[in-house]
């Protein structure tokens, strides 16, 4: 039997979808929908200038994907329809389509277009089979040659014939397309007989159907006796001159229950009954369906219509294979929201049959409108009409609390494998005794900068668990925080939380146990804090991940409550737990029980006994049973966890005896084990403890254990300088482990988060790059609930096992780098890093631009065949390459991989391709500049175009600049911008998108450009909003973050310390209003000490001065204001700047500080001043027990005095 044709109407121009034509040399081609010629409707209008494109290709930005064409009867074969226009060109050579499938190959397929060349449309069509394509190209190379899995169109090409000359008016150079479909074969059954079909509409009630705009569209309709069976039908019919298509809809739409809540949320078949009398006029029919946003989305289909009789006409829903979307409130085009609802009808016409004149011929009847949910649905109520429906549910008080939301997407840690989508869903759990009526607000966004919300009001039955789809995208690896909020329609009530989903596709259990001679992968946990579930969870989620090596363990009280009794049962089950997750454990050897302390046992302070140094003997005798017990599965003994600091409450001394102790005690029982020093904190709150322990104990471990949190930047410092220092001092025949270091994210905010992901990924390909033998993220799972606890967000995960962005780069570098080894260091400086690693000549290329400013574009020679760029999240895409094989990547400041396959030679470094020479500063609502180098890196002269993409959240013009580079040569560009404008945050640069190409296609790319907008200093009064304000988290500069005993000093939020500050000029007196919030507020030292305590650091570099200023601000306990130039330019007097220049006043924990500096007691006259100036602040912290830290609008005053770090400020 020859299969059924299925047909799918891939463009008709109607809804404004984007096209975009290209041509080798890009002239003056276009492409516009207009108007069709002698038709009704929309058209694609191409056209081509003088001297001509040898062809021209027209792209589809937004690809539609081509349902079935790999599953259909006759996988990967089909029939393209392309309805043409011409005017009678006889230029016209060849026309093609272009499919593109799964793995990225492009496969074209071709036809001649003489009959073109006569004026009038013509439909072209093409003979799709899987081995007649006249060329094909790209992809991955194990897939070459076979159309893999679903396709996509992307384009319809043509070639000119060069020996016609081209036309001389433009009217006869162009050509119109409409009517892209696609016919596929297919098998007529295409339900399961499971599935139980609902009718939803069979026209036998009260007529509710319409035409819209029956008058410009000539059609209408009514209900009418069926033909040739019995009952009603929608009799449908046209007049002349017919329009392109009309469409019949419903005043009351039909809801389609249970279709965004089955076990395949909006997955469904349609049925329609249609009766034809023998027309040949209609082409196709399409299913409108409506979401709760009021978006419409519509599934078409094709079908013989000219036998007369009854037809079933079989509509494919899924969620990406409509036809078209439009309307409705757009929050989130393309995506369907929530409930839907039948909405309407539309009829398509042939447009090469002409209507016919008996009006009998121009009408058809439908019936019988049906639906199928998958099979395996969860019982719903069937779609009814609004005549049927229920009475309404009874509600009852709203009490949110007894309201659980809950993620669910089938997995154990709440992820999507983009290669094995499952729905995610929202669960509503309502535990009271009656329904409750609520308003979710959801506001989703994606680590890819993806974003997604709605709003609406369910109804959710009581004791009732009520999933809510999330159509969130799964195509790629990604991170989406949730945030959502549940109302009481009726009042102020509400609560607010989030959920995390993740996208990605784990990497599996690490292959081998035990693994050597590679770098070690590992990570932190508490796991024998917890119960066997809890513990059977923790194992499971370091495993999925693919992680070598655990810290966790049980402490040494757990194991040995006394002297007489051994507890092995949950550490047994704890290493078989790890073990059956190919996951070796790190044993940290302490802390001391009671009954073994040299401290004082009857302490009600636990802390008091247990970290205090144990006696000797029972110190041995717990590590003869310990390593004994368990040395041949773990192969890594810590000696103390950090006795540097609290968690070691003795003295050096007695810490030297305990390793002299446990070294030789060890090794004696297992010697090929690796005993690890204590993991030293190098916080330095001990001064010259780990120098004195190190001189005399360094032969009591195999490997150099530290835990360094925080950030790269003060990570780096520690790595290069202080434990540099102390390694090549005491210890540098020894190998380093850091086996503990991580970086809280307090706030559950999604920049905590990211940040948290960039700097893991620092870390670790650092620590690579310095010769590490293994590091462990610290740590797992988040210790507690409290968001603004750092203790409490180190996690990579969340306490209910939800994946956060650090959990999924995680898995994205171990995915790229396990059994790499460290090559080169590309790039030394401390601005820009890119570390280059090898396995088997294949190579992994890490970078990042660790400041703003030196973010930018290289050009590196590589022979491999193929070069990939992997982001963060582990989404790969391969790259062009130029003439000669080199390959440009981009230096952001989130690190990215590249990826080089197999290589003869290492990739290495040839030039930079764009350079900035800072932070570009410019001011709203005035003209501006992007200045940068730019090296031409091809082997000719090149004319290149530069465009300049705002963000969204920013209006002005979008500025091109072309300019001819010759070969290899180096040049300094400015690119004008016009006026600028949007919303001003001076204490955050943003980022453009500068896009550059030249014109003949060998070079292609874009690059973040960073902008900082200068702040303005307004003249006259003080101005209405703070000039800048400072409450955000990564303003915050903690001196204690990272050693738990000190948790207590850290910041929690704005009310411990936050400031907003207006600065103007007002005459020539600079002002400067500063309201502090402040918890505590605590001054009492000297004028040249402000900064210890409670104070403001102002710092400013004026125009024409040598040096900059620093102008320390006070209150004291006693309410005096205090001024101090801390730092004063090369030559001047600071003598006016006093005291008196400020007034102060406190209360309710606020100090708010006035300062008024004339000009001329900063040496600069109001003509210099008016030029502009740089100017940071920070506020310094103290609690009471000193300083603990500070918030700053920049760097540059706390940590070092670097001018070059501040803001520009003009005065306007």
């Amino acid at each position: 039997m020859t299969p059924a044709l299925h047909a799918q109407l891939i463009e008709d121009f109607e809804q404004g979808n984007s096209w975009d034509v290209r041509g080798p040399a890009k002239l003056e081609s276009s492409c516009t929908v207009v108007d069709s010629p002698q038709r009704v409707g929309k058209s694609l209008q191409i056209g081509w200038g003088v001297p001509r494109e040898k062809y021209l290709e027209v792209f589809v930005k937004e690809r539609p994907v081509i349902d079935g064409f790999d599953t259909s009867a006759k996988p990967n074969h089909a029939t393209v329809s392309v309805d043409v226009f011409s005017p009678g060109s006889e230029e016209l050579h060849r026309m093609s389509v272009r499919f593109v499938d799964k793995h990225g190959e492009v496969y074209q397929w071709q036809t001649s277009i003489n009959a073109v060349k006569k004026e009038g449309w013509h439909t072209v069509k093409f003979d799709i089979r899987p081995d007649n394509s006249v060329v094909h190209w790209g992809g991955a190379d194990e897939h070459k040659d076979t159309i893999d899995g679903p396709v996509k169109f992307i384009a319809v090409t043509f070639d000119f014939d060069s020996r016609v000359q081209p036309a001389q008016e433009a009217k006869n150079r162009r050509i119109f397309l409409d009517n892209i479909a696609v016919e596929l074969p297919q098998d007529t059954k295409t339900i399961p007989a499971s599935a139980e079909a609902i009718t939803v509409e069979d026209f036998e009630q009260s007529p509710q159907w319409h035409v819209y705009k029956p008058e410009q569209f000539k059609a209408n309709c009514q209900i009418a006796d069926a033909p040739n069976r019995q009952g009603k039908s929608l009799q449908v019919h046209w007049d002349l001159p017919r329009a392109k298509y009309f469409e019949t809809y419903l005043a009351k739409r039909i809801p389609l229950t249970g279709l965004d809540t089955s076990i395949k949320p909006y997955h469904a078949t349609i049925t329609l009954d249609v009766f034809s009398p023998g027309t040949a006029e209609v082409m196709s029919l399409s299913m409108r369906l409506r979401d709760e946003e009021d978006e419409t989305f519509q599934w078409s289909t094709r079908a013989n219509f000219t036998r007369e009789g009854w037809q079933t006409l079989t509509f494919d829903i899924k969620p990406d294979n409509f036809r078209d979307s439009w309307g409705g409130k757009q929050k989130n085009p393309k995506q369907i929201d929530g409930k839907m609802v039948l909405s309407g009808i539309a009829v398509g016409f042939n447009t090469q049959i002409d209507a016919s004149d008996n009006p009998q011929l121009r009408r058809l009847f439908l019936d019988n409108v049906t639906i199928k949910l998958p099979p395996q649905a969860p019982a719903a109520s069937a779609p009814v009409k609004p005549s049927q429906q229920a009475a309404v549910i009874k509600l009852g008080k709203v009490d949110l609390q007894r309201i659980d939301v809950s993620l669910n997407t089938g997995h154990p840690m709440h992820i999507v494998d983009p290669t094995n989508p499952q729905p995610a869903f929202l669960m509503l759990n309502n535990k009271s005794n009656t329904a409750q009526k609520v308003v979710l607000d959801m506001q989703a966004s994606s680590f890819l900068g993806r974003e997604y919300s709605f709003k609406r009001t369910l109804t959710l039955p009581a004791k009732k668990v009520t999933p809510h789809f999330l159509p969130l995208p799964q195509d790629k690896q990604d991170q989406w925080w949730i945030y959502y909020t549940l109302a009481d329609p009726d009042s102020a009530e509400k609560v607010s939380d989030r959920e995390l989903l993740g996208m990605m596709t784990p990497n599996g259990n690490n292959p081998e146990y035990h693994p050597k001679d590679r770098f070690l992968f590992g990570m932190c946990s508490h796991s024998g804090r917890y119960d066997d579930q809890i513990m059977q969870a923790e194992a499971y989620a370091t495993g999925l991940i693919g992680i070598d090596i655990s810290r966790t363990a049980l402490t040494w009280g757990h194991l040995q409550p006394d002297a007489d009794t051994w507890k092995w049962d949950k550490m047994d089950r704890l290493l078989e737990l790890y073990k059956t997750q190919n996951v070796e454990l790190q044993y940290l050897c302490a802390f001391t029980p009671r009954w073994a302390t040299t401290g004082d046992a009857t302490s009600k302070d636990w802390l008091v006994w247990s970290r205090a140094a144990p006696r000797l003997d029972a110190w041995e005798n717990y590590l003869r049973h310990v390593v004994g017990r368990y040395h041949k599965d773990i192969r890594f003994w810590e000696i103390w966890n950090e006795p540097d600091l609290p968690f070691f409450r003795g003295t050096a001394e007695e810490y030297i005896q305990m390793c002299k102790v446990a070294y030789p005690t060890i090794k004696s029982i297992a010697p090929d084990v690796t005993v690890l020093s204590g993991g030293w904190s190098a916080a330095n709150r001990n001064p010259g403890f780990i120098e004195t322990v190190l001189s005399q104990n360094a032969d009591t471990f195999d490997t150099l254990a530290v835990h360094a949190h925080g950030f790269f930047g003060s990570f780096k410092k520690i790595v290069d300088l202080r434990w540099g220092d102390l390694r090549k001092q005491y210890v540098q025949d020894k190998p380093i482990y850091f086996n503990e270091t991580g970086l809280s994210s307090p706030g559950d905010t999604i920049d905590a988060d990211t940040q948290q992901a960039v700097e893991l990924v620092r870390k670790v390909t650092f620590t690579m790059g310095r010769g590490a033998m293994a590091y462990n993220w610290y740590d797992l799972r988040h210790d507690g609930d409290n968001p603004n606890d750092h203790e409490h967000r180190y996690g990579m995960i969340t306490r209910d096992f939800q994946a956060k962005p650090a959990y999924i780069a995680y898995n994205t570098l171990i995915g790229l780098l396990r059994g790499y080894k460290f090559h080169k260091q590309l790039i030394t400086n401390d601005d820009q890093w890119m570390f280059l690693f090898e396995n088997d000549n294949q190579y992994v290329l890490v970078g990042w631009s660790q400041q703003p400013y030196a973010v930018g574009q290289v050009v590196l020679h590589a022979d491999s065949k193929t070069v990939q760029h992997v982001d963060m999240m582990g989404n790969r895409r391969t790259l062009p390459r130029l003439s000669d094989g080199s390959v440009v990547i981009g230096l952001e400041m989130q690190p990215a991989y590249w990826t080089f396959d197999k290589a003869t030679n290492a990739p290495a470094l040839t030039n930079n391709l764009i350079e900035l020479p800072g932070i570009a500063a410019w001011i709203p609502n005035e003209p501006n500049t992007i200045a940068f180098d730019f090296t031409n890196p091809l082997k000719n002269k090149a004319d290149f175009l530069f465009r300049v993409q705002l963000p969204m959240a920013l209006s002005g013009a979008t500025m091109q600049f072309n300019k001819t580079i010759d070969a290899s040569q180096k040049v300094s560009l400015s690119l004008p911008i016009g006026q600028v404008s949007g919303e001003v945050d001076y204490a955050r640069p943003f980022t453009c998108i500068m896009q550059y190409q030249d014109r003949d296609y060998q070079l292609k790319g874009s690059c973040q450009i960073p902008i900082q907008w200068a702040g303005v200093i307004q003249k006259g009064s003080m101005p209405e909003k703070p000039t800048f304000t400072l409450d955000h988290r990564d303003q915050i500069f903690d001196l204690y973050i990272g050693d738990p005993s000190t948790k207590h000093r850290l910041w929690t939020g704005p009310r411990d310390l936050s400031a907003r500050t207006w600065v103007w000029l007002e005459g020539q007196n600079l002002r400067f209003r500063s309201v502090v919030n402040d918890d505590k507020h605590v001054q009492t030292n000297p004028a040249d000490a402000l900064w210890k305590s409670d104070s403001i650091q102002l710092a400013m570099q004026l125009p024409g001065q040598n040096g900059m200023w620093e102008i320390n601000l006070g209150r004291t306990q006693d309410g005096k204001s205090l001024v101090n130039p801390g730092i004063v330019p090369q030559g001047l007097d600071a003598s006016a700047v006093n005291n008196s220049a400020l007034k102060t006043s406190g209360g309710d924990g606020q100090v708010i500080y006035d300062l008024t500096l004339p000009l001329s007691a900063l040496s600069v006259t109001p003509e210099k001043f008016v030029q502009g100036l740089y100017l940071s602040m920070l506020v310094n912290d103290d609690d009471g027990l000193g300083r603990d830290g500070w918030i700053a609008l920049s760097a540059g005053i706390g940590s070092g005095k670097d001018p070059s770090c501040y803001p520009l400020f003009v005065v306007k």
